[in-house]
């Protein structure tokens, strides 16, 4: 398997790739912060497998059908956040997220 990190803006990415593993910014501190993300996915992968807010299931369904996607699976589950930031308040909080694998246009 070849694999590239490569620390840069998540717009500038070009190429494109069977399958997109991401883990965005929930978009929870800041609205729509894993937007970028998400549409650079969509759009560079053929397959793409990643986890979001549970509150944004709507949403997303509506993202990736209307860029000719589809939602092949999704599973929901608690995802455990220690303090790391500043901002996060408790301890460990679990939120609640889905995971999804989603057949893009090209794929």
């Amino acid at each position: 398997m070849e694999v590239e990190w490569r620390p840069d803006d998540v717009r500038s990415v070009r190429e494109p790739f069977d399958t997109v593993l991401m883990n965005p910014p929930f978009g929870s501190q800041t609205s729509h912060a894993d937007l970028p993300f998400f549409e650079v996915a969509l759009a560079q992968g053929r397959v793409v497998y990643t986890f979001l807010n549970a509150k944004s299931e709507s949403f997303v369904r509506r993202h990736v059908e209307s860029n000719g996607g589809s939602l092949t699976d999704r599973s929901l589950y608690a995802f455990p956040i220690r303090h790391t930031f500043p901002f996060h308040r408790e301890e460990l909080r679990h939120v609640d997220v889905v995971l999804y694998r989603v057949k893009t246009a090209k794929g």
